[in-house]
């Protein structure tokens, strides 16, 4: 007789909500008000899920864009070892993100080539915390988190591309990962609600001169990955997440990626 495995929920967390997933089923869904602590609305969210007979059931914390800030860190002379690359992002993170100085921070990689520049993600230590202490508090193991671009690049075919635009569309911004010549170059982030997803890669393909380069994107609402062609008109940047979400959640047919940290 096997033993039966340890259950594992998801937990989406976006600015104006919280879900929890069993798999690709959406259990429950809560509105986050701006001056809510978000550790007195995942308690609530987490109290309605249902007990499981596996043991020691475990908690993902899937995050959105706005949560997980992703830059590009070059393999400098005399760096010898990931954990010393991990040490230089740390430092060069709190220039790129003034928002994010003085402040502690955790550090890990979205994808680590040895040798090569990598695409790092960085998270405020007192937000992880309190995701560790919302798992424990309802008696759930924390088992990491999963970030957009994670998802995003764990869902196309390995090695990637050596030219590429990878995506996360958001809400309130978008985010865009750029690859040339097998090495990652720049992270933009946009904030232009007036131009359509269409339109933003358009401008990242000038400013980045990676004309002709295919373009994939994750629509972060619903954790659904797609191509965007030239010709296409997809714009999922402020869609509802109530059943349009759910449905899209179901029809993925992506395997989830192992958790960050």
């Amino acid at each position: 007789m096997s033993l039966r495995m340890a259950k594992i929920w998801q937990c989406d967390i976006f600015p104006d909500r919280v879900r929890l997933r069993d798999g690709q089923q959406v259990i429950n869904e809560m509105p986050r008000q701006a001056e809510e602590a978000l550790e007195d609305v995942l308690a609530h969210l987490l109290s309605v899920r249902r007990q499981t007979l596996s043991w020691l059931p475990g908690i993902e914390f899937w995050l959105d864009n706005s949560l997980a800030h992703t830059l590009t860190v070059p393999w400098q002379q005399g760096i010898a070892t990931p954990e010393e690359l991990r040490c230089y992002a740390l430092s060069l993170a709190q220039n790129v993100f003034p928002q994010l100085s003085g402040r502690p921070l955790v550090v890990d990689f979205e994808q680590l080539n040895f040798g090569q520049t990598s695409l790092v993600v960085v998270l405020e230590e007192a937000f992880w915390q309190t995701l560790i202490a919302a798992a424990h508090q309802q008696k759930l193991r924390f088992k990491g988190v999963v970030t957009p671009f994670q998802h995003l690049l764990r869902s196309q075919h390995q090695p990637l591309q050596a030219c590429g635009i990878y995506a996360v569309a958001g809400v309130d911004a978008s985010s865009f990962a750029c690859r040339a010549e097998g090495q990652w170059q720049h992270v933009h982030r946009m904030a232009l609600p007036d131009l359509s997803l269409q339109q933003q890669f358009a401008l990242i393909k000038r400013l980045s001169g990676l004309k002709g380069a295919p373009c994939y994107c994750l629509d972060n609402l619903s954790w659904q990955v797609s191509e965007l062609k030239d010709e296409a008109a997809v714009s999922f940047a402020g869609q509802p997440a109530s059943a349009q979400a759910a449905d899209a959640i179901a029809a993925q047919s992506t395997t989830a990626p192992p958790p960050l940290f």
